[in-house]
């Protein structure tokens, strides 16, 4: 379909997209908005960028204006920064029926996030399982509020459903929440994975859910694909030079382009950027500066800071970990750098795809040491292609050896000056116990 309300959007919603530049629908879009106006239940898959927010955020606002009333639908997520993001597109569409939105997510004031439930009674809740599983716990006034949900949304849905991280946090909304021949039911998710599929029918109700996708998700041999727009290197390194080898690669591969570089974890990617402050403060202009992102970050001013300043092109390059690898809307991403892989291979396929976003063009490279090979080739199988490998004159990349330790010592100096393990050793004991 060409439009939307060939899909049979109310006029309002049309208006509201047009006025967001949105004039015609994505393929998922014409697929799936149909079916959920419907009041079906199913899962929605296509790649990131595909504009999938506005597939199920459209239905909502349209039934809601239907019946308005107290909380109509709650939408899960695993990362804060995506539900804010999800709040922001919900605003926008429902300005004509005066939607009202409440975020549920670590960071910010549990109290003023219930105030908001109670007094205010919002159209719909959006939040991170932990903090609105916690608060549904300790808050029956809050917990009633819920009663009448006629709408969940799980959004990156195969994360949510993957190992035990969140499962205990999900069971316990759903013992408050209309059960599920009472609700309508959406997963939407860039990668379909084992989880989603056994799920399916425990979400959804008694008939399995249809799975929704477009042309692009799957290849006709079943794997996942990775956009047109979007080349997929790796370069082999030893493990004791890989932060020498990304010197050069923000240095003279990449020097103006806008980068994320991912880390395994939250003191990689501490240690990572804050050598990069330390051996690229001499370039021109921005070209040298850097955002950090990771859920250490204290407070979620400083997260949307850092996420900010590489959105506002104040800093050329951020470094994140798995944080910023699912749904974030950053347009201009020329490059992706896998510092190092993450030993979940399906993850791959949401990092790169903060690159090549709107039919740009963009370039994923992956420093790969020896022990990493065997996760190399399980991506590759994972996404049906073969990486290309490249590699550059080793004696310009060591040049730069004595430069990339000497930041790394300050970096390592800097942590420990400022008592980062011990914050770390914290929080890593703080989740483990919840």
């Amino acid at each position: 379909m060409s439009s939307f309300d060939e899909l049979g959007l109310d006029e309002g919603i049309v208006d509201s997209c047009s006025a967001l530049a949105i004039h015609t629908p994505t393929e998922i879009q014409s697929e799936s908005i149909p079916v959920l106006l419907s009041g079906a239940n199913a899962v929605i898959v296509s790649p990131t960028g595909s504009g999938k927010t506005l597939c199920f955020a459209a239905p909502v606002i349209q039934a809601l204006a239907r019946d308005p009333y107290g909380v109509f639908c709650v939408v899960l997520t695993p990362v804060r920064e995506l539900a804010y993001q999800i709040q922001q597109q919900f605003a926008a569409i429902g300005s004509s029926i005066n939607l009202k939105t409440c975020l549920m997510v670590g960071g910010k004031s549990t109290g003023h996030q219930s105030n908001i439930i109670t007094r205010e009674r919002p159209h719909v809740v959006i939040g991170t399982p932990g903090r609105l599983a916690d608060t549904l716990r300790v808050a029956p006034d809050v917990a009633s509020a819920f009663k009448r949900v006629k709408i969940l949304v799980l959004d990156e849905a195969d994360r949510l459903l993957a190992g035990s991280g969140f499962a205990q946090d999900l069971l316990d909304i759903m013992r408050i929440i209309p059960s599920k021949q009472s609700r309508q039911t959406i997963l939407v998710t860039a990668t379909i994975s084992d989880k989603v599929k056994d799920l399916q029918s425990k979400f959804g109700g008694d008939n399995l859910m249809p799975i929704i996708q477009d042309s692009t998700s799957v290849s006709p041999d079943g794997k996942l694909q990775l956009p047109t727009t979007i080349t997929n290197k790796y370069i082999l390194v030893p493990s004791l030079v890989r932060m020498v080898y990304l010197h050069h690669l923000l240095r003279v591969v990449f020097p103006t382009q806008s980068v994320i570089i991912f880390t395994r974890t939250i003191r990689s990617c501490q240690i990572v950027a804050s050598s990069i402050e330390k051996f690229l403060p001499d370039m021109p202009e921005n070209q040298g500066k850097v955002a950090c992102l990771h859920s250490l970050l204290e407070g979620q001013s400083r997260r949307f800071a850092a996420l900010g300043k590489f959105r506002n092109q104040n800093a050329r390059i951020l470094v994140a970990t798995d944080v910023a690898a699912r749904g974030l809307d950053i347009p201009k991403v020329a490059v992706v750098i896998n510092y190092e892989l993450s030993t979940d291979v399906s993850t791959y396929v949401h990092r790169v795809g903060r690159c090549g976003r709107q039919g740009n063009i963009g370039t994923a490279i992956s420093l790969i040491s020896d022990s990493e090979i065997d996760i190399l080739k399980a991506i590759e199988e994972e996404i049906g292609s073969t990486m290309e490998p490249v590699s550059y004159p080793e004696d310009t990349v060591l040049e730069r050896l004595t430069a990339t330790s000497t930041a790394r010592r300050e970096a390592e100096a800097i942590l420990t000056d400022t008592g980062f393990d011990e914050k770390l050793k914290q929080y890593k004991k703080q989740r483990t116990s919840r």
